[in-house]
C-alpha cells in the first residue's frame, strides 16, 4: 500500500472509529447532525504510526485515554499508546505488538 493510501485508511478508520466512542459530540445545525471527532492533525507513518491529535473543546487527555481501547478494537490493532502534548494536542501511536 502507498503512503498516501495509508493515510488515507488511517484517517478513515480513526473517523469511523471515534464516531462509535464516547469522544464523538453531536452538533445539532438547521441542516441536520453533524458528528465532531478528535482530528488527526498529521501522521508519522513510523514504524510505529504516530497520529498527532487535536481534541475537541472540553475533552481531556484522560477521556482519550479511556477511549483509546475501544478505538483500537475498532481500528483492528492491538492498542494504542496515548502520551500528552500542549492541551488540545495528543500523540496517539498505534501499537502492533
Amino acid at each position: 500500500m502507498e503512503a498516501a493510501e495509508q493515510v488515507a485508511a488511517l484517517q478513515w478508520q480513526w473517523r469511523k472509529a471515534c464516531e462509535e466512542s464516547p469522544l464523538k459530540r453531536l452538533i445539532y445545525t438547521p441542516s441536520g447532525v453533524t458528528i465532531s471527532i478528535p482530528t488527526i492533525e498529521s501522521i508519522n507513518l513510523g514504524p510505529p504510526i504516530i497520529l498527532k491529535i487535536k481534541m475537541r473543546p472540553g475533552q481531556t487527555i484522560d477521556s482519550l485515554v479511556a477511549a483509546a481501547p475501544s478505538i483500537a478494537a475498532s481500528m483492528n490493532v492491538p492498542a494504542l499508546h496515548v502520551s500528552t502534548l500542549i492541551p488540545p494536542w495528543a500523540l496517539v501511536t498505534v501499537l502492533m505488538d
